[in-house]
């Protein structure tokens, strides 16, 4: 069965779509457009992402939106809904991965009209796709996620960074049959020699369709270094060369 539609005035929309891309393709830019639009059809939005640095620059990018719009880390959001101190409970991997959640499970279920969004939008998704993450997001969004309005934005082939053991794939399929899916693979970042490298040596296959920046002649440098120390110190002067 195709996913439901939902009809906004004179257009209709699905109600649920996973957006999959390599790096450069826009999916943060677009995943802050679409909390945009949902903000201005009336609705509740909740944005979230994995890392910190990342959340910062949501919050701060979507802080126009108003009160509609909530962004940052799930992590933070969690905390914001069970009122834990994370000094209180040590940082522990296993805290943030399995107790914070069960405990934000535990107070949406208590109170689910506090805390229930209209819309979901999840950015670098590859990462929060293990179970505890999902059963978050179920309760927080009204209809859950078989029924409910959300998007992800991933790449569930190359960047999944935090995710550990966990089978992100497997999780993509499992919510493919959730979900609309829609392919970027135009790369808006890069110039033309730094898109061919990232694929050369990320192994996209298949590669971006194609670079929108022009071509600005200049050659990527890249840096060999044979330890962990080593690459600091190179990384360093990399970024000083830059600076200066």
């Amino acid at each position: 069965e195709f996913p439901r539609q939902v009809v906004t005035g004179d257009k209709t929309t699905q109600a649920r779509v996973i957006f999959e891309g390599p790096a450069g393709t826009g999916k943060t830019l677009l995943a802050i457009e679409a909390a945009r639009r949902a903000a201005a059809g009336g609705k509740r939005v909740l944005l979230v992402c994995f890392n910190r640095l990342l959340g910062r620059w949501l919050e701060d990018q979507t802080r126009s939106l108003g009160p509609q719009v909530s962004a940052g880390t799930v992590h933070r959001h969690m905390l914001s809904i069970t009122k834990i101190v994370p000094g209180e409970m040590g940082a522990k991997q296993a805290f943030w991965k399995t107790e914070l959640p069960e405990r934000a499970m535990e107070a949406i279920i208590a109170s689910p009209e506090a805390f229930q969004v209209d819309e979901l939008i999840v950015d670098e998704a590859q990462d929060l796709v293990s179970d505890n993450y999902l059963g978050v997001f179920d309760l927080l969004l009204k209809g859950g996620l078989e029924k409910g309005c959300w998007k992800m934005f991933g790449d569930f082939e190359k960047q999944s960074i935090y995710s550990g053991d966990f089978d992100s794939e497997a999780a993509r399929k499992h919510l493919g049959g959730l979900a609309a899916s829609y392919a970027l693979r135009i790369n808006c970042r890069n110039t033309p020699r730094i898109g061919e490298l990232a694929r050369m040596l990320g192994g996209l296959n298949p590669n971006y369709k194609r670079i929108l920046r022009p071509d600005n002649g200049v050659e990527p440098e890249i840096h060999y270094y044979p330890d962990g120390a080593a690459h600091l110190a190179t990384l360093g002067k990399v970024l000083d060369d830059l600076v200066s």
